[in-house]
């Protein structure tokens, strides 16, 4: 399971709070955070609780939009690839990566929801935010 993620992204720091309240998954799954900015208050806590740690350009990569969840089988073949949710996460719509690897593990389709958060490609945050206000710092 890779999860990725951007330190500036609201989204993505309510998942980061929500992985430091469980574990790791060991049994027959890999858990990687895949990163980009500096995580600060989260970095050693989520170091602390056993997660692999990546950082990255999201852009090099083709990741446009965080928070994302990918989620591979045993042959290492893309099961699940999208968001956590199908709302923006907040509190109220929590991500639910838990019930998306038990269906997996049980053989059950997925539908794939879409990414709801931050745009990490310059292109796309121009589109969204051509005056930069938004995305006012933009990634290098």
């Amino acid at each position: 399971m890779y999860h990725f993620f951007d330190a500036r992204c609201g989204c993505s720091q309510s998942i980061i709070s929500n992985l430091l309240k469980r574990k790791p998954f060991k049994e027959k799954t890999v858990e990687i955070v895949f990163y980009q900015g500096n995580l600060g208050k989260y970095y050693k806590p989520l170091l602390d609780k056993g997660y692999n740690l990546k950082e990255m350009s999201f852009e090099k990569i083709g990741v446009t939009g965080v928070p994302l969840l990918v989620i591979f089988n045993n042959r290492k073949e893309v099961q699940y690839a999208g968001g956590y949710s199908n709302k923006s996460i907040n509190p109220l719509a929590p991500p639910n990566e838990i019930s998306l690897i038990s269906k997996i593990r049980k053989g059950e389709d997925i539908t794939t929801m879409p990414v709801i958060g931050c745009s990490v490609s310059k292109k796309y945050q121009k589109l969204l935010d051509p005056l930069g206000l938004k995305y006012e710092s933009t990634i290098n």
